[in-house]
Formats: structure tokens, sequence, C-alpha cells
């Protein structure tokens, strides 16, 4: 196993190799002093339509924008395009570690695009045509419930909230037609497109379900996120899930060999990832194997590291716990499949 030493690695790649094998006594992360307003998409100015875009990327030692990648959108590619080219313009005051500027490798932001001087709110007549579908379901006319579901999505000038509102919706029709994969897409863009326009209850129910389709995906990391934001709001739901949450910590601590199925460009989250398959492991070490296509690279996207190697399977990677949280990006041909194993820890 190739073990990625904080020595080796930081004294090749990474700008602070002076604290190399030694623990940092002080970090601050990265502050934003510039944000530059997206040009708004005129395809979807002319719909009247709104969205939202979720990126990663890396802030250099000189505060600059690197490798903007779009993690979650509202579902639409020329958002998320516009949102890249936007946080390539982003200015910031770069982290440091023990007051030495260093780059800040897992960067989070969230662009919003909205018609000025339009409402959040939902219309009366999206409030009809959302009531004519949840009748359709009760009446199980569900094929009926999912044209006009697919029709109001087409609808011009349609509201943060009200993507949000029919997101909720799809899920409810994909658990109906046990589309879990469909399902668990629409909840998370439900819950994505902003903590306000759905009411606690139903937000506490999304991230019920959302928790429950992660963890049959094998998606234990993404679980244990969505179970934490689901204990802050339903005691009772938190509860019931706590002995799978509580399987899921101890099946990371075991000797057990465990995987993720992985296919290039097939991320639900993103319209445009189609070069690319991100996921967050659970453990400290992996490895890709079973690879049918071909691979380019694999990304250790971090809060305080980037690794970039080639995608070779049968290499393990074991990624230190001083980097903090990582994402793995895997980028090769569309339509590559692979397995992406985790390792227990040695000893």
């Amino acid at each position: 196993m190739n073990r990625l030493t904080a020595c080796s690695i930081l004294a090749i790649a990474f700008p602070f190799a002076s604290y190399a094998g030694d623990e940092p006594e002080h970090r601050v992360f990265a502050k934003p002093v510039v944000r530059v307003a997206p040009t708004y998409p005129r395809v979807e100015l002319v719909r009247g339509n709104q969205g939202w875009v979720e990126l990663s990327f890396v802030v250099s030692k000189e505060g600059k924008v690197l490798d903007p990648v779009v993690e979650a959108s509202s579902g639409s590619r020329h958002f998320e395009s516009a949102a890249v080219r936007s946080v390539k313009n982003f200015r910031y005051e770069p982290a440091t570690v023990n007051g030495e500027p260093v780059r800040q490798c897992k960067t989070k932001t969230r662009i919003s695009f909205a018609i000025e001087g339009s409402t959040d709110k939902v219309s009366r007549k999206f409030h009809r045509g959302f009531k004519r579908i949840e009748k359709l379901l009760n009446e199980q006319e569900v094929e009926q419930a999912e044209e006009r579901l697919e029709a109001m999505f087409e609808s011009k000038g349609l509201t943060l909230g009200e993507i949000s509102w029919l997101w909720a919706l799809k899920a409810r029709i994909a658990s109906v037609t046990g589309d879990k994969d469909a399902e668990l897409t629409a909840v998370k863009r439900a819950l994505g497109s902003s903590e306000q326009w759905l009411p606690d209850d139903l937000r506490a129910a999304l991230l019920n379900v959302r928790v429950v389709r992660e963890i049959e995906t094998g998606n234990y990391a993404g679980a244990l996120e969505s179970w934490k934001r689901l204990k802050a709001m339903d005691d009772a739901a938190m509860k019931a899930i706590e002995p799978a949450i509580a399987e899921i910590r101890k099946l990371a601590a075991s000797d057990t060999l465990f995987y993720q199925e992985g296919r290039i460009g097939e991320s639900p989250a993103c319209e445009s990832c189609d070069s690319n398959w991100q996921y967050q492991p659970l453990r400290r070490s992996i490895e890709l194997a079973d690879v049918d296509g071909k691979l380019d690279s694999i990304e250790l996207r971090c809060d305080w590291q980037h690794f970039v190697d080639e995608a070779r399977p049968g290499k393990a990677w074991q990624i230190p716990e001083d980097w903090g949280d990582c994402k793995v990006i895997v980028l090769g041909e569309p339509g590559t499949r692979f397995k992406l194993y985790e390792i227990p820890a040695a000893g």
C-alpha cells in the first residue's frame, strides 16, 4: 500500500511543506473578499427560470479560485456553467497555517439565480396544479401524476420555492414507483434549494428518506451527515434511525472490506458532470478496482490538501488524518464503471 505521508507528499506537491511532519498549531480558513455576480443564462432568463448551484474549489495561497467543480444543482446545465464561470473570478483572503498563507483545498459556495423583483412564494396557479397532482397520486393515477409534474417543471417563471416543492413531489412519485435512485436525487434537490421554502415537518421527512436511501446505496459518510441534520430537527425520527447509524460506525471501525460502485458521468446531483464521479469516503484508505472502461485520474479534495494521481486499479491511497474531511473525484471516459474499495485501518 502506498501511504501518502505528510512528509513525502507535502515536500513534493503542496505549499506548506515547511510544516511537514509537525502538527500545525493554528489554522484559519479562507475568507471571501470579492464575489462576482454570475451572468444570468439567457435561455433561463427568457423562460423566467430560477435555480441554484453548489460548487467546490481550491483557494490558492494568493486567494485565487482554482479547479471549480459542480457538486449539486437544481437541475440546469445552463446555471451550472454560469456558476463555474462566476466563481473563477472570486477572490479570497487566503487560508493560513501558523500565520503563513496556504492553499485551502475543499472550499464550498452556493450561487442562487433569482430574477430581480420576483417573489419566492408559491403562486395560486402553482398551488392549484400541485394539488391536482397530489389528488391523482391519492387516487393512484401515478402515470397521469408524472405527466402533470413534468409539465409543471417546464412551466415558465418557477420560483426557488416552487422548485423545492416540485422536487419534493417528484420524490414522492419515485417512492410510489419504487425508483430509489430517482427518489434520492429528488430528495437532495428538494432539500438543496433552500432551508426556508419547505416546512420543517416535510424537510424532516425528506431527510429521513435521504438517510435511509444513502445507507441502502452504501454512501455511509453521506448518511452520517444527513443524520446529523435530521438529529437537529426531529428527535423521534433520529432515534428510529440511530441503530443503523451505530452499525455504520461499527462498520467503519471493523475489518470488513466494502466498496461503492461508480460510473463516470452518472452523477444524479449534477447535470454537467459528464466526465467525473464524486464520492465522500467513510474511511481514510481507498483503492480502485474492476475497471470497465478508461479512467484518467483521481483527486482527493480535502480541507487542507489537494492531491491528484493517475487512477490506477490496484493502487491504494491512504489519506492522512490532518488533511481533514475529503471528497474523492474520479475522472475518465463517460460510461466507465469501477469499484472504489474502502480499506480497513491497519492494525
